[in-house]
């Protein structure tokens, strides 16, 4: 079989899955556009803002625009917010207090995610010098173990986290 003839066939194969690609893109794009309608996104909405911030109204569009997108009650968007263990560390010191309690389901979270905890070891800053409780439930034949979830609730309970990776832990030798 020649090259030519090889290209065509796996092209051929391929097709239906950048088909499918393409409608994703379609249906993603409808949803954007949907969202700088709703929320009447004007030019006026990209000048730059001196101070602090205040009435930022373009900024505000943004998070009611990402809002819409991802069907969420509310946004927050900031180039500040730089990774995703950023993010879940400032929604947990937002809604924790000294004497709340966190369970992660899923087994000890990954490494970066530990140190906002102060899992295991003492870190100034962390959640638990600021009297936050944490508890961790290991996986059950890689399941969540739904009766020590129900068993581990308390009345302090603020906070469920989860986690769909396996294991982000890294190792250094």
């Amino acid at each position: 079989m020649n090259s030519s003839l090889l290209i065509r066939e796996i092209e051929k194969k391929i097709e239906p899955i950048f088909q499918k690609i393409q409608e994703i893109e379609l249906e993603n794009q409808q949803k954007v556009l949907a969202a700088f309608q709703k929320h009447q996104v004007s030019d006026s909405d990209f000048n730059p803002t001196t101070g602090y911030g205040y009435d930022d109204f373009g900024r505000n569009k943004l998070e009611m625009v990402y809002a819409s997108i991802f069907g969420s009650e509310d946004a927050l968007v900031r180039p500040q917010i730089t990774s995703g263990t950023h993010a879940i560390s400032t929604a947990l010191f937002g809604i924790l207090r000294p004497g709340d309690e966190l369970l992660y389901i899923t087994g000890a979270p990954y490494d970066t995610l530990k140190k906002v905890i102060g899992h295991q070891t003492h870190v100034t800053g962390s959640l638990a010098d600021f009297g936050i409780l944490y508890q961790d439930i290991s996986l059950k034949d890689g399941k969540i173990d739904m009766e020590a979830v129900r068993h581990a609730i308390t009345k302090k309970q603020r906070s469920l986290l989860f986690s769909d990776q396996k294991d982000m832990t890294t190792v250094l030798r």
